[in-house]
């Protein structure tokens, strides 16, 4: 059975949407294959590209939520959720980019939270709406509960900064995901740990494995196989470790290879 593993954001979606060629082409190819979903996302903001692929009916999927943090097996209806990131922690963390960012969020099980910097308030005036939505999310405070991964975003490239930032955060994982954006994870946490135990319970053999990514935290992943794909829209880096370049979200990328290889 040939596997297709994806990430969502900058790969799989064009700015959060699913086009409707995009579900159809991938529902057809659940009925003979296994498909996977990657993402950074909670396993919850998932839902939605899970009810629309209709993954659920045909039994043979699973997904990797939060870079590895959790995952779901379809097949055996089985949930399993790595260890994240103390409070205590978070509040350490949160301080030393307090003066250099635009805003930090923390994933919390059940919620998206923020944690204000100086410079927070800018983001009322943002002209993208995504951003001036998650400049009115409740604030984290008092919470004590460990939260899943932090996200930080800078109001100058990220590139010049993540070395210095890895060195003072040597316990936790640093991804660049965007232009202006980083994830901290505990260390330990990858998607590629997740497909690998996928790859093992149900005898996945890398010949057979299709994965598309486009951010740092889809590296490992893509070395997986030679099948490996990045959207021409993805970070330089990331395109220089896939073997293959795909067409952009916005073109349906994913979706053309899938076609080209299996109809």
């Amino acid at each position: 059975m040939k596997t297709i593993i994806t990430d969502l954001d900058g790969t799989l979606l064009d700015h959060g949407t699913l086009h409707p060629h995009t579900i159809k082409t991938l529902k057809k190819f659940q009925k003979n294959g296994r498909l996977i979903l990657a993402s950074g996302r909670s396993l919850k903001n998932m839902k939605l590209y899970v009810e629309q692929l209709e993954m659920a009916s045909f039994q043979n999927g699973a997904l990797i939520g939060l870079n590895g943090l959790e995952r779901y097996d379809f097949k055996t209806g089985t949930y399993h959720k790595e260890q994240g990131i103390s409070a205590k922690e978070v509040k350490k963390i949160a301080r030393s980019f307090r003066f250099n960012s635009l805003l930090i969020m923390v994933d919390l099980p059940d919620q998206e939270m923020k944690i204000n910097t100086v410079f927070s308030f800018l983001l009322r005036f943002a002209a993208i709406k995504r951003l001036r939505q998650r400049s009115r999310l409740k604030t984290y405070s008092n919470q004590n509960e460990p939260i899943d991964k932090i996200i930080v975003l800078f109001y100058i490239g990220t590139k010049r900064h993540l070395d210095a930032i890895r060195r003072q955060f040597k316990a936790y994982q640093i991804l660049r995901i965007g232009r202006f954006w980083i994830e901290i994870m505990p260390q330990g946490i990858d998607k590629q740990i997740q497909i690998q135990y996928f790859m093992k319970q149900y005898a996945i053999s890398s010949h057979d494995l299709y994965i598309f990514g486009d951010g740092e935290n889809d590296r490992n992943m893509l070395s997986l196989t030679q099948h490996s794909y990045a959207p021409s829209s993805a970070l330089e880096e990331i395109k220089r470790t896939a073997k293959h370049i795909c067409p952009p979200p916005a073109k349906e990328g994913v979706a053309r290879v899938i076609e080209s290889l299996f109809d």
